[in-house]
């Protein structure tokens, strides 16, 4: 449990490796702080307004896996921006109910994934 400004405040766990996390509060602005998985792509450093804020970030990233063809897009755009990638090497000899079955084995490539899928899963808003 949090305390912001004297309201006990509950936080979710990271939405990308599970962890638990907690506020770290300045006069002005407010650090999520946890122990992270090596593959996570959220930085500890990065400042937030309100626990409502992380709160709902945890929601959008964990509604639902990325849609069809998500995947094949990721590919494809870094086939372009970086050729070389390792895309052909990921963790498939792992037993399928393993949570990192699947993950690619390249760190940066793993959370440029995760990213991506949370991108994915963010609701479309319509141009006016």
């Amino acid at each position: 449990m949090t305390v912001i400004n004297n309201v006990p405040r509950e936080l979710k766990p990271c939405p990308f490796c599970g962890c638990e996390v907690g506020l770290c509060t300045d006069s002005e602005y407010h650090m999520v702080r946890g122990d992270h998985a090596l593959t996570c792509p959220f930085l500890d450093d990065e400042p937030i307004a309100s626990a409502d804020e992380w709160n709902t970030r945890a929601l959008l990233a964990t509604a639902q896996p990325a849609a069809d063809g998500e995947r094949e897009a990721f590919e494809s755009w870094v086939r372009r921006e970086w050729p070389q990638a390792p895309l052909s090497f990921v963790r498939d000899a792992l037993p399928k109910n393993d949570p990192r079955y699947g993950e690619y084995c390249d760190d940066f490539l793993q959370r440029a994934w995760v990213g991506w899928q949370a991108r994915a899963a963010l609701p479309v808003q319509e141009l006016k």
